[in-house]
């Protein structure tokens, strides 16, 4: 999905949960949603429910692919800043992991604690995709000459050091405001990928 489709379906949402429509439109207006993404939670249900040895028919899928869609539409939350796709593959995965088909009764004591890890995990993928989305907007505010000192600034957090940059010669601002951009930048970086 490209960021023109996403930015339609997170206006269709909007309209979708604003109080000012009647049923009609509402039920039509879920249903755009729905088609907007149901080429890609179609994709995805057969590659996460792969990795548990669960393979589907087409017809399962589809069908699968409308209780994904309603339980990650009741989950939205437009006031966060986070991807769209992100937010239906997280929580289309945590569905289908909550809900398998075909799941055994004897694996029921077993799952509940796995529920709890996979939504702990589910919770972690979210706040992380929100926290990227941060960083992009934050970079996206900057001034462009501080631009570079962030690109550097991420690239100095990387463990391997032939992966690391210093582009002080090609900037227009002073080296020692320079260092210690990329100082502060390097703190607010890591305070919000470990947030």
């Amino acid at each position: 999905m490209d960021d023109l489709e996403s930015k339609k379906c997170k206006d269709l949402i909007r309209k979708y949960r604003s109080g000012h429509i009647t049923d009609k439109t509402k039920e039509s207006i879920r249903n755009k949603i729905y088609m907007c993404l149901q080429p890609s939670i179609i994709k995805w249900i057969p590659e996460i429910l792969s990795k548990k040895g669960i393979y589907l028919e087409r017809q399962e899928i589809i069908s699968r692919s409308w209780d994904c869609f309603i339980f990650s539409l009741k989950k939205y939350d437009s006031t966060k800043i986070y991807g769209l796709p992100n937010h239906f593959y997280a929580y289309t995965r945590f569905y289908l992991l909550m809900h398998p088909p075909y799941r055994k009764d004897d694996e029921e004591a077993e799952q509940t604690s796995e529920d709890r890890k996979i939504t702990q995990s589910i919770d972690s993928e979210q706040s992380i995709y929100e926290n990227l989305d941060e960083l992009k907007n934050f970079r996206k505010a900057l001034p462009k000459e501080y631009r570079m000192v962030f690109d550097d600034s991420v690239m100095s957090l990387t463990p391997v050091l032939r992966d690391r940059q210093f582009r002080l010669s090609e900037s227009t601002i002073s080296g020692v405001r320079y260092q210690e951009s990329k100082r502060l930048f390097k703190i607010f970086i890591d305070y919000l990928l470990r947030r």
